[in-house]
């Protein structure tokens, strides 16, 4: 188990990397909807879409794994 002060550490950087990872799939969601609207191909872009999703979605489970693992050392 990681020391209470290491935990909010890995925390504020799981937090900090969840926020570029929603810009990241905005920007890229906002890009396949415009390459729709113009007619244009957007098998790649959907593609890079889900990676970014699925990219997103590990770090929010990542985040709960801290959160879960700081109600434990707090609950000693």
């Amino acid at each position: 188990m990681l020391d209470s002060k290491q935990e909010f550490s890995d925390l504020a950087l799981v937090e900090r990397q969840i926020v570029e990872s929603e810009r990241r799939v905005s920007r890229q969601a906002m890009l396949v909807e415009r390459k729709r609207w113009a007619g244009q191909r957007t098998k790649l872009e959907e593609h890079i879409l889900k990676q970014f999703e699925a990219a997103r979605d590990a770090l929010h489970r990542h985040r709960k794994f801290i959160l879960d693992a700081i109600d434990r050392s707090s609950a000693k």
